[in-house]
């Protein structure tokens, strides 16, 4: 995966670039879109997962309408456990420092704000789950 820490673009093994510029009806006519899963249908707001495997994280966009407004993602790895069954506090942390590194590793930085919107990385502990939430500026 590419990022452009000056746009906030995110290109994709598979070529599919992930930005403000990728509307829904795009995404969904990728073969990410294709293979992921809704996430949460609330319209105008819906969310889909996929899994970029090269790169060993769970993504998620997260559209209003056609816009997309943030993409979620999280560092996979067997370390951090395979489910619930196998969940801990003590891996979502190693998980947020893994979440951690994978940005620095490509140009951004956790709790930065840029011209194009926010990077936000943490653990939620009502949810259980440690992300990375890249949230982009609204137009206008």
């Amino acid at each position: 995966m590419k990022i452009d820490s000056s746009t906030g673009r995110l290109e994709l093994e598979s070529g599919l670039v992930l930005s403000p510029a990728l509307s829904r009806s795009q995404f969904l006519a990728s073969p990410a879109g294709v293979a992921s899963t809704v996430s949460v249908r609330n319209e105008p707001w819906c969310s889909f997962r996929f899994e970029a495997a090269a790169e060993n994280v769970v993504l998620a966009v997260f559209f209003k309408a056609e816009v997309l407004g943030s993409v979620h993602l999280a560092v996979i790895d067997p370390r951090f456990g395979a489910g619930w069954d196998d969940w801990s506090e003590e891996k979502e942390t190693q998980r947020k420092e893994a979440n951690d590194r994978w940005l620095l590793a490509h140009g951004l930085t956790p709790g930065e704000k840029y011209a194009w919107g926010s990077v936000w990385s943490g653990f939620d502990p009502k949810g259980g789950f440690s992300s990375v939430v890249i949230r982009y500026a609204e137009e206008g």
